[in-house]
């Protein structure tokens, strides 16, 4: 253990100290032991700090916010954020966001609502089905987000107004 030489302890001054939860080690060529660990950094977002390392947030099903040692669910009707880094397709899931209209979310994914006989109101976990009478808005549109009633001298069938 005083050799720092592990996750859970850094090496400054002469001293050993434990990597405070919510951080993490950071390694360094150590002059009196060779490789170790000299100090420690907040886990930043998209990570979870465990025992001084740093686990990626990878699962869209929840998150990691700064300072975190685990993760967060996203909520229902929610999807998760990556944060993307130049040379990745992204380091983990930093935060959450409410789905908009015209899509619905899914284990912390956002998917698009393209069926016409169904809409997705803004937070929709799935697709409704449009009422009878009703039809899909935008009315042949690529995202459905909504229903309205048939017009006066149409009729309306499958989500849509005819």
């Amino acid at each position: 253990r005083e050799r720092c030489t592990d996750t859970t302890t850094f090496c400054f001054g002469g001293n050993v100290t434990d990597v405070k939860p919510g951080f993490f080690a950071t390694p360094e060529q150590l002059p009196e032991t060779g490789p170790g660990y000299s100090g420690e950094l907040e886990c930043p977002a998209g990570s979870k700090c465990v025992r001084g390392g740093r686990i990626k947030c990878d699962s869209a099903a929840s998150y990691c916010g700064a300072g975190s040692t685990g993760t967060t669910a996203v909520d229902a009707g929610h999807y998760a954020i990556p944060e993307f880094v130049e040379g990745e397709v992204h380091s983990g899931y930093i935060d959450q966001t409410p789905g908009p209209a015209g899509y619905y979310c899914e284990f912390g994914i956002k998917r698009e609502c393209t069926d016409p006989t169904k809409y997705c109101p803004a937070e929709a976990t799935y697709p409704v089905p449009v009422s009878e009478g009703h039809f899909a808005i935008p009315e042949g549109g690529p995202r459905f987000e909504g229903q309205r009633p048939c017009a006066d001298g149409y009729t309306c069938a499958r989500g849509q107004q005819v």
